[in-house]
């Protein structure tokens, strides 16, 4: 557009410098290039104008509702997937307590054959780690040795809720994994 206009502007101006020095049909010409010029430039930027402000608010509204309903959709699916992981975490760990329930007296009478039944559950459930602890919260037995860096203590809530025996998911995790616990009835604390 700014090319067209200077097209004309540069034509008017030949028009006009030629015009001084040539008198006879001049000023027709002079008029008819200033009106023509006037009147395509005024509706021109007019269009130009509406046409940058309603297709620039048109577009931004447009992809402003797609980004949002884009960011609102994964969002669901995220709170989705983690309320599923949630119960599959709550579903191995009671499958879970009933093997190590049932491998209890391993635990006291054959320490290693007990770990090979804590390592078993680990693979057949594909969980990260396993630490049985009393209600001190103290490490008994971890599948990656009796003491872990990365152990972090569940509240006292999660373990009043777990003494009751139901599988609670420990909020509050730091690390993007669902953690969760039980209590294991075969057991002394």
């Amino acid at each position: 557009l700014l090319i067209f206009f200077y097209l004309i502007f540069r034509n008017f101006f030949r028009f006009y410098t030629s015009g001084k020095n040539n008198k006879s049909g001049s000023q027709t010409n002079l008029k008819y290039v200033s009106l023509f010029s006037l009147f395509t430039l005024i509706p021109s930027l007019i269009v130009a104008i509406f046409s940058f402000f309603i297709f620039n608010f048109g577009l931004q509204k447009y992809f402003d509702d797609q980004i949002t309903r884009a960011v609102n959709n994964s969002n669901d699916v995220a709170l989705n997937y983690l309320e599923e992981s949630k119960k599959n975490v709550k579903s191995d760990i009671v499958l879970m307590s009933a093997g190590l329930n049932r491998a209890s007296n391993f635990y006291y009478s054959n320490p290693k054959q007990f770990l090979r039944v804590v390592n078993t559950e680990k693979l057949l459930r594909k969980i990260d780690d396993i630490y049985l602890i009393d209600s001190a919260g103290n490490i008994l037995l971890s599948d990656t040795g009796v003491s872990s860096d990365d152990f972090s203590l569940p509240g006292e809530e999660t373990f009043d809720e777990a003494i009751k025996g139901i599988p609670v998911v420990i909020p509050g995790n730091l690390e993007n994994k669902t953690s969760a616990m039980i209590k294991l009835n075969s057991f002394i604390d």
